[in-house]
């Protein structure tokens, strides 16, 4: 994360308080991002300390403060699944960032249930729509959900939090989609990708797209959880008319190669192939493009099957 701010402290101390304007107590565990957006901050938590006393037992919460001064302004407490925990950790309670557009707070619950809300400066928000990703989009939810929506135009993009089962061995919905499209307005279910990901997802889908420009053309890059990195071509507004029609999709023509950077290897400006998507018509080629090593990658640089050691933990033993 980049900022120009200036001034900012270097430190902070919780016990007396040094450099910190307020705080506020949370549940029992936080894996969600705090959100700054309109004076208010958004995050979730689970239910380990009710605020809500008809709230009791194991939720999760989504909590909402005044950015001045952290007063408590709402929380929305949403109940676990219960047809197995691997679908709904216990305690774990809402992982997922929301992303706020004016008076919107969007949202995946922990039930893998987008939630489209309207705040209101008097009250608790209104539940607007709600999208399932298990009903809706056939997905099979491991541990937690976990996505912080994109939007870009009238379309939100998220990836779907679908992985193995209970065994961590099986995939249970290997047609399931790893992302998807929704119209922001409705929550309508508008694309999805044609990758056939799910057969090769090594524990579940928790890396959310992002979107950047390049050469001028944007291009939405999704990390899967087959360990690929995808570059998608968004949605354009005629696109979901045409397929509520009925009417077939050309293709898109492949993108010029791209070179791509990478902090962790370096390609030295290789080509990658983009190759067009050949799918049926329940996706939108739009998504097609669709990132590949180059045969003149190094052979060190290919991808290369994974092998998983015994010892549960990746890293060497602890030294004594």
């Amino acid at each position: 994360m980049v900022s120009d701010e200036a001034g900012l402290p270097d430190s902070f101390d919780v016990q007396t308080g040094r450099n910190l304007k307020w705080s506020a107590d949370l549940g029992t565990e936080t894996h969600s991002t705090p959100i700054v957006a309109g004076g208010r901050v958004y995050i979730g938590t689970n239910n380990g300390q009710p605020r809500d006393p008809k709230e009791q037992g194991d939720r999760g919460v989504l909590m909402c403060f005044d950015e001045k001064n952290g007063r408590f302004l709402w929380q929305l407490a949403v109940p676990k699944r219960e047809e197995d925990p691997y679908f709904d950790w216990p305690k774990s309670g809402i992982a997922s960032p929301v992303t706020v557009e004016g008076s919107r707070v969007y949202l995946v619950s922990n039930r893998g249930e987008v939630l489209c809300l309207r705040e209101s400066r008097a009250s608790e928000p209104d539940i607007i729509w709600r999208f399932d990703l298990t009903s809706g989009a056939g997905i099979w939810s491991h541990d937690a959900a976990h996505s912080s929506i994109l939007i870009h135009g009238d379309y939100l993009y998220l990836n779907t939090g679908t992985g193995v089962d209970n065994t961590h061995k099986r995939i249970r919905a290997p047609a399931a989609p790893s992302l998807v499209v929704l119209d922001k307005h409705s929550g309508r279910l508008i694309a999805r990708d044609g990758e056939n990901i799910a057969p090769n997802i090594f524990h579940a889908t928790w890396s959310s797209p992002s979107l950047a420009q390049v050469n001028g053309h944007p291009l939405l890059f999704f990390a899967a959880g087959n360990g690929i990195v995808y570059a998608f071509d968004p949605l354009s507004r005629s696109g979901p008319a045409k397929q509520e029609e009925g009417a077939q999709t050309p293709p898109s023509p492949p993108l010029p190669f791209l070179p791509l950077s990478s902090p962790l290897l370096s390609f030295h400006n290789s080509p990658l192939h983009l190759l067009p998507l050949h799918a049926p018509s329940l996706f939108l080629s739009s998504l097609a493009p669709l990132l590949l090593p180059s045969p003149s990658w190094p052979p060190h640089l290919l991808p290369r099957p994974f092998h998983f050691r015994e010892n549960p933990s990746p890293y060497p033993p602890l030294l004594p």
